[in-house]
């Protein structure tokens, strides 16, 4: 990590300033905030979606990207994603840039080719992969706090369109989703057609990182809607 940078899990409490006062220096996880956005450009072409991914993660998790690079390779990164894309799909290109310089933004891009399930009816995940595919809060109960590292600012985007020959049949309902009256985690899916051109706008934001053992059925029930908002499909139908 750069200059004038801690690593996160020193965000647990209080420091000692190392003077003559030995001044407490708070260091709560609440002043974190990753910031990660990602934008999707998908058109269908010769029978396959082919889209393109751009996408800027958070400093912390770029820094885990960049140390996991220096240790074991920068095709670890490519084969990460792959495991990561759908069936049916395969990627054509990828390139990480910002790897060697922990002061700049990295940048990932990525393309792709996404074969469709069936030619009559096509089920397109406006998402393309990039989802959370299980609920992190899986257990039933919990007796410990919920400490996250860092607030997050997760913002996705998507611009794809209907393929000539088709209609759309289903889209997905756009939905906002609360976690509490504060507004402590929040859950944003907005999605539009107009003239075959389908948009989205997708953003969850966690402004707050501990969690009573109370809160913990709340957030685990806040996850399985996102989980299952995600999951859904565009649905096409031929003409």
């Amino acid at each position: 990590i750069s200059f004038g940078h801690l690593p996160a899990d020193c965000y647990n409490g209080q420091a000692r300033l190392v003077d003559e006062s030995g001044a407490a220096i708070p260091f709560s996880a609440d002043s974190l905030l990753e910031r990660k956005q990602t934008s999707i450009f998908a058109a269908f072409d010769s029978g396959a979606y082919r889209y393109s991914i751009q996408q800027t993660p958070g400093y912390y998790e770029a820094a885990e990207m960049r140390a996991k690079a220096a240790k074991e390779g920068e095709g670890v990164l490519r084969a990460a994603w792959e495991q990561g894309l759908e069936a049916g799909t395969r990627m054509v290109s990828f390139a990480a840039t910002g790897l060697k310089s922990i002061d700049q933004p990295l940048v990932v891009k990525a393309a792709c080719d996404q074969q469709p399930s069936a030619d009559d009816i096509l089920y397109i995940d406006p998402l393309f992969g990039q989802r959370i595919r299980q609920n992190p809060f899986r257990a039933a109960a919990r007796t410990y706090p919920v400490e996250m590292p860092w607030r997050e600012d997760n913002l996705l985007t998507a611009e794809l369109d209907i393929p000539a020959g088709y209609k759309l049949e289903e889209l997905p309902k756009p939905v906002l989703i609360r976690l509490n009256e504060r507004n402590d985690i929040s859950f944003e899916y907005r999605i539009s057609e107009s003239n075959g051109h389908i948009s989205l706008r997708m953003q969850l934001l966690v402004n707050r990182t501990y969690f009573a053992p109370s809160d913990y059925n709340l957030l685990r029930e806040f996850y399985n809607q996102v989980v299952k908002k995600q999951a859904e499909l565009i649905v096409c139908k031929k003409k």
